[in-house]
């Protein structure tokens, strides 16, 4: 079977469509294993699933060990320090939580599947048809295969998504934001800290996260609607950026500045995919692909190694029949990522409050908050023990 996107979902579903006796082949569109991006965070049933491929030790080496968020005005002096790496070791959080960078996890997953599973870079799906007993693929190479079943991990613009389902809108919710995201040579922050500059409806985040790694600076900002951008147009993405920072405080134009000059800028709108269905005969969505939850949720990496799990898991059971496959995986899945993506809510206001009294309760509310829990964490530490999520079981 054919899987696109060699990003964290696809690689953890070949892992487990390799355990389970098939034969996976994934197709990336990058001539080689992608770089770059977020700190992502392993945890809920995705780090269950990590522990059950036995991977749970080098996740936890590859922790960014992070120690705080220092916000800051525009002078550069610290207005509000968030603790959150005392927080962290006070309820001993690192058996079943921790922050990776996203390179450092897609990696570890490519490692342990080339040797098994088909990897074809620099190529992409340019058509599908599929006829009911298998699915015609035409890549944009020119060459022509035959796979049983096609599953798009291929992330929140789906090219798997668009030529099964149609390019339909309304999949897409729109959250109201855009993100950037550049990595940039800078002395600050030091090390394991995130200095955090808000505006009323934007931010700015400079995040050392590990000696192995230049500093990351993060670029959020409102916008009303959505604009019309497509996902391979780098220098829109630049003008659109310069735009929605343009007079904001603090080092912002001097980031900008850098990160105009970057090869490699990840740029998006902060959006969720919400789809009645996450498959439609032999073809199959898993991950953002299928039901983005949006970066500001911190569950877009569980979501993907779970979603991973249960349909590898499903179509074990189902012993190849695709649509009994399907219709489990979905069944089990759906709740789990309906609460996920209800969870916008909350964090975006912490992340970038759209007021000045919006900042200046984050500022001095979030603080006391992660003191208090961690001065109180013998007390309850214990609520915070979780025994595997029931829906890890065994395939």
């Amino acid at each position: 079977m054919l899987v696109s996107g060699a990003g964290i979902a696809g690689p953890a579903v070949a892992y487990w469509l390799g355990k389970h006796g098939f034969t996976p082949t994934i197709v990336e569109i990058a001539p080689q294993l992608r770089t770059g991006g977020f700190a992502i965070d392993v945890r809920g049933p995705g780090a269950d699933v990590v522990k059950k491929m036995t991977l749970w030790p080098q996740v936890q080496a590859l922790s960014t060990n992070f120690k705080k968020f220092v916000c800051v005005d525009g002078d550069g002096r610290t207005v509000a320090v968030l603790k959150v790496g005392a927080l962290r070791q006070a309820l001993e959080m690192d058996e079943f939580w921790v922050e990776v960078m996203r390179t450092d996890l897609s990696r570890l997953l490519y490692d342990q599947t080339r040797q098994k599973v088909e990897y074809l870079f620099g190529d992409s799906i340019k058509a599908l048809s599929d006829d009911g007993d298998s699915v015609d693929v035409t890549f944009e190479s020119g060459t022509e295969r035959r796979f049983d079943l096609v599953i798009g991990a291929d992330g929140q613009r789906s090219n798997v998504r668009n030529l099964a389902f149609g390019e339909d809108v309304s999949f897409e919710k729109y959250l109201g934001y855009y993100v950037a995201v550049a990595a940039v040579e800078t002395s600050e922050p030091s090390l394991h800290t995130a200095l955090v500059y808000s505006e009323p409806g934007r931010g700015v985040y400079l995040y050392r996260p590990t000696d192995r790694h230049e500093a990351l600076a993060f670029f959020l900002f409102t916008q009303k609607e959505k604009l019309d951008c497509g996902p391979h147009e780098p220098a829109r993405h630049k003008e659109i950026l310069a735009h929605g920072m343009r007079g904001m405080g603090w080092e912002a134009p001097e980031l900008v500045a850098k990160a105009m000059g970057v090869s490699e800028l990840y740029f998006d709108s902060v959006s969720q995919i919400r789809m009645p269905s996450w498959s439609k005969g032999r073809v199959a969505l898993l991950g953002d692909a299928a039901f983005a939850p949006s970066f500001l949720t911190g569950q877009g990496t569980q979501l993907a190694l779970t979603s991973a799990y249960i349909l590898a898991g499903e179509l074990k059971r189902a012993q190849g029949d695709h649509a009994r496959a399907f219709a489990a995986y979905e069944a089990a899945l759906k709740p789990l990522v309906e609460a996920a993506q209800k969870q916008i809510g909350g964090t975006a206001p912490l992340m970038i409050p759209k007021t000045r009294l919006g900042i200046w309760l984050r500022n001095r509310i979030a603080p006391l908050a992660v003191s208090l829990l961690t001065a109180t964490a013998s007390s309850w530490k214990g609520l915070l023990s979780r025994k595997p999520s029931s829906l890890i079981g065994d395939y």
